[in-house]
């Protein structure tokens, strides 16, 4: 024996004690990394190597214990003998459990091995079982069979077994990129190989091969010191690889992180693109094809529902085989269904599924559909309504853990969002042409000043229903109308064409404008959609003789300033009801003498209800700055109007406004 193998037997106490506590470290240090929320898959059985870690440390501090004067009687009670033996059977369970486990998740080619530890312990227990009927059932010849057998048939091969997988797993997380962390478990690899030739094959003493051959004896006589000083070595090395090891975690965690910085940007990116890209079909494309990239996905499609069918269509699509759009648009609805789009924008909930039956119709359309293990839709929704669906296939089942739906969702939504602005922005566009076409140019009369100003709403974004025109009807009249369609967007830029081109018909039809505004009125109850209606103002002026003849249909007061008094007077003492509410109803006939030097102003409400704070600009200030300006230009009145308007709300305005000033000269 050398002098370490005697300063070892001499202190195989503390030798028991070390072996323990660094099998305990690893049983924590796994554990706390097995509680960590992670992706990587190897982490499900760490709970299993903690086990090992755990239990291994038991075993030893038992075999310390004996080892003490007061406790050397143990190894004689039955009882202890039957722990013991429980227990130390039990190590290899969870090393086996870990390994088979992880064979698996890195390899599916090795499912076979999940039957490993059932098939060894029955080896294990049909062996001990048979020992005792040849050997008898004497307490040391059964601590001797059972030792002899568990490391024979359970831990060499749970050693091999868990050695085996690490280095799977430490192959597969160089290919990941996570460098010199995963070298840690190289090191355990190196250790539990190591570990099933000093744990599982060097055994006590017994007659027959291989124990009579490779024993703790020999190896004493070999190596000059007792096995267990290399176990525990052993054991410390084991655990210092795997801790080691455990950065995978840290890495992972920084790795995600910079990954979800990356979507975050992206998701910005598809958003503004979705924005900017005239062409919403070319953006959507980009936007699918960056979400299947960034995601790892096999192949996806944007599925908007059809404005005319009002059924899912394929508006984009990529990975998927040509003609599968078209097929389908052209798909009955039972068939179309065989894969939940309709339900998932419906109920506005993601559908997640792991089963390839429950989406048929999209898996059988990717190319290479049996590499697709997980599907998932996710509701394209803006504010509360929901107008389509992104699809997304995927090889790896992991993609559709909770944390990467619900991320993905987050993904559909601002998509949905940015989808909807799009649409808007376009209406709006739209909506704006159609619009700045109807309004007209001003008109040159000797006897007047005419001066017009519309400004569009600065908040919100759709374009408001303001509109005014002058009709040239002839013998030294002219029709002037002012009005504001109720809502917005396309619906009232063409609610607007039809007021205007209807009040010029009836106005040269030589109606009244009181007529003029009842067949105004019944034309817009049969035109107009429910809740809809058409406030205006129309008056005739007689250009020679200065008279005003008009009839107000629920729209703001005129306003006249006297030149030469300056005194301000709202007209309509009577105003009838807005248009296109309830039909044949009349309307006031009113008239007012405009005299040389005085100002007639139409406007829309959003001049005197644009807001600071909640105080409206209102008719006083309207007043005020009319008075002010009022040996101004026509059009210099019309801008300072609009202008005090918009300085007041701090440019903020939240409706159009459209006014026209007319001095008499």
């Amino acid at each position: 024996m050398t002098d370490l193998g005697k300063l070892a037997a001499d202190n195989m106490t503390i030798v028991m004690l070390v072996y323990g506590l660094a099998l305990f470290t690893l049983g924590v240090a796994v554990l706390l990394s097995a509680l960590r929320p992670t992706s990587l898959r190897f982490a499900r059985y760490l709970p299993w190597l903690a086990g090992f870690g755990f239990i291994h440390a038991i075993n030893q501090w038992l075999d310390m214990l004996t080892l003490i004067d007061q406790y050397k009687f143990l190894p004689e009670s039955w009882l202890f003998v039957i722990i013991k033996t429980a227990i130390f059977a039990s190590i290899t369970l969870f090393l086996l459990k870990f390994g088979a486990g992880l064979l698996v998740t890195t390899d599916e080619r090795y499912r076979a091995f999940n039957a490993v530890p059932l098939i060894v312990y029955s080896i294990w227990a049909v062996g001990l079982g048979g020992s005792f009927v040849l050997t008898g059932f004497g307490i040391e010849q059964w601590l001797r069979n059972s030792e002899i057998l568990t490391r024979y048939l359970l831990t060499f091969p749970g050693a091999v077994i868990a050695g085996s997988a690490l280095f799977l797993q430490y192959r597969g997380f160089l290919k990941k990129g996570f460098g010199a962390a995963s070298h840690g478990f190289l090191i355990a690899v190196v250790a539990l190989w190591l570990k099933a030739l000093t744990c599982g094959l060097v055994v006590p003493y017994i007659s027959y091969f291989p124990a009579s051959v490779i024993n703790y004896d020999s190896f004493m006589s070999f190596a000059g010191f007792p096995v267990q000083i290399l176990r525990a070595a052993n054991a410390i090395l084991i655990a210092f690889g795997i801790v080691y090891g455990m950065r995978v975690f840290n890495i992972e965690e920084h790795k995600l992180e910079e990954r979800r910085s990356m979507e975050l940007l992206a998701l910005e990116n598809i958003s503004r693109e979705i924005g900017r890209n005239p062409d919403l079909s070319k953006a959507l494309m980009w936007a699918i094809r960056e979400i299947i990239r960034l995601f790892d996905a096999k192949a996806g499609a944007v599925i908007m529902v059809g404005e005319q069918t009002g059924r899912p269509n394929i508006e984009v699509e990529h990975g998927f085989v040509p003609g599968f759009a078209q097929g389908f648009e052209r798909m009955s609805s039972v068939d179309a269904e065989k894969c939940p789009v309709g339900r998932v924008i419906k109920e506005q909930k993601p559908f997640v599924t792991t089963d390839m039956a429950e989406c048929p119709l999209m898996v059988e359309a990717v190319d290479g559909p049996e590499k697709v293990n997980a599907v998932t839709l996710l509701p394209l929704t803006a504010k509360t309504k929901t107008f389509g669906a992104i699809a997304l296939l995927f090889e790896d089942v992991e993609a559709l853990k909770p944390s990467n739906v619900e991320f993905l969702s987050t993904f559909a939504n601002q998509i949905g969002l940015a989808v909807e602005n799009a649409q808007l922005e376009e209406q709006r566009r739209i909506a704006l042409v159609l619009q700045r076409s109807l309004l007209p140019k001003i008109p040159t009369v000797p006897q007047l000043d005419i001066g017009v100003h519309y400004q569009s709403a600065t908040v919100g974004t759709e374009v408001g229903g303001d509109f005014y025109d002058f009709i040239d009807l002839g013998n030294s009249s002219m029709g002037i109308v002012l009005g504001d369609v109720a809502g917005a967007g396309i619906d009232a830029a063409a609610t607007v064409a039809m007021a205007k081109y209807a009040t010029a018909g009836f106005a040269l039809d030589n109606n009244s404008p009181a007529d003029s505004m009842k067949k105004l009125n019944n034309l817009a109850v049969k035109q107009l959609t429910a809740g809809r209606f058409i406030t205006a103002v129309y008056g005739v002026y007689d250009i020679e003789k200065g008279l005003l003849v008009f009839s107000n249909a629920g729209h703001l007061p005129p306003l006249i300033i006297r030149g030469r008094t300056r005194e301000a007077v709202f007209l309509s003492k009577e105003s009838g009801i807005a248009l296109g509410i309830v039909s044949d109803r009349e309307y006031p006939r009113e008239e007012v003498s405009i005299d040389h030097g005085d100002l007639l102003i139409l406007y829309t409400d959003g001049l005197i209800e644009a807001r600071h704070s909640r105080e409206f600009w209102g008719e006083n200030r309207l007043v005020e700055l009319a008075k002010d300006s009022i040996d101004m230009p026509a059009q210099v009145i019309a801008d300072n109007l609009c202008g005090g308007a918009r300085e007041f709300s701090g440019g903020a305005l939240t409706d159009d406004i459209a006014v026209v000033v007319i001095k008499r000269l």
